[in-house]
């Protein structure tokens, strides 16, 4: 048997330490160790059952075969709803993903060339700087000071742009950290892309779990920014359905159409009955709402002023 030549992008990433850790907990727990895992990011409660009845009702009702690649109208329409009425984003630029992961996966393929940088603010989610890998860029850490309360500055991102920089991923609220983006740093960050030309990838998985009056930010409403910014979201933490693997990427339309030609490639579409639990998840806030309350209860009950 010949040796094997392993794709070199592969050999510079290593594994996912937060899926190698949830994992190690389920060997734990399924030889009986009563183990709590905190490696993921995963809701407690299992997904609402407006949820998990539509997707049941879809399922019987033969909603089980290839659909619309870029997800079903329905869904999409819906998403750019929300997008407009909470995030004041109009745009009908949609392609439903397995995923917030994929979404930003397929984001970066579609737009990094060999050696494009993306600019990454650290503390950041473990996933970031191998993705960029993958699609074939550089990652540049921006090291946020917690002496500082991790904010963004103008002198900070200044120091780390360089002519091949391309991208700028933005995680609010973030993971790890939890901190929101302010109206001052998204100023700044917006100032900031305009001078240097670039790309920003928004994740904002965590919108929806958010404290302290504190307001969430999409740089995708800002106008100056149209046409640059791609906004990465999912369903798997505000509607406790990390298992079903729903996403989505929102932006302008001609990153859309090439992310579009990856996704046929290698996805050709989500289930319809998943996607149809996702339209269900967004058409009954208030269950979201239950579980951020919980959320709160329990930081309080734990919080050391």
């Amino acid at each position: 048997m010949s040796k094997a030549v392993f794709n070199k992008r592969l050999l510079k990433i290593g594994s996912s330490a937060s899926i190698a850790l949830m994992d190690k907990a389920r060997v734990m727990k399924a030889s009986g160790i009563d183990v709590i895992s905190l490696a993921g990011g995963e809701p407690d409660f299992n997904t609402p059952k407006p949820v998990e009845n539509a997707a049941i009702q879809a399922i019987r009702a033969g909603r089980t075969h290839y659909t619309t690649g870029r997800g079903i109208p329905s869904l999409r329409a819906r998403i750019a709803e929300k997008l407009e009425v909470e995030n004041h984003i109009l745009c009908r630029n949609i392609l439903v993903t397995p995923g917030c992961k994929y979404a930003i996966s397929v984001a970066l393929e579609a737009l990094l060339n060999p050696g494009d940088e993306v600019m990454i603010p650290t503390p950041s989610w473990v996933s970031y700087d191998a993705m960029v890998r993958l699609a074939g860029g550089i990652p540049v850490s921006v090291p946020l000071s917690f002496n500082e309360e991790y904010r963004i500055s103008e002198e900070l991102l200044e120091a780390h742009v360089s002519p091949r920089t391309r991208i700028i991923i933005i995680n609010t609220p973030n993971n790890p950290t939890g901190r929101v983006l302010s109206r001052e740093e998204a100023s700044v960050l917006s100032a900031f892309v305009l001078k240097h030309d670039l790309f920003v990838i928004a994740d904002e998985v965590y919108e929806k779990i958010i404290f302290d009056n504190k307001e969430h930010i999409s740089l995708g409403s800002y106008p100056e920014l149209k046409g640059r910014v791609i906004v990465a979201n999912g369903f798997s933490k505000f509607a406790a359905m990390t298992g079903w693997r729903v996403g989505y990427i929102s932006g302008p339309e001609e990153v859309i159409d090439m992310a579009y030609r990856i996704y046929q490639h290698t996805m050709t579409c989500i289930s319809e009955f998943s996607q149809i639990a996702a339209l269900a998840a967004l058409n009954h806030p208030e269950e979201t709402e239950r579980m951020r309350k919980s959320y709160l209860e329990r930081r309080e009950y734990w919080y050391l002023d």
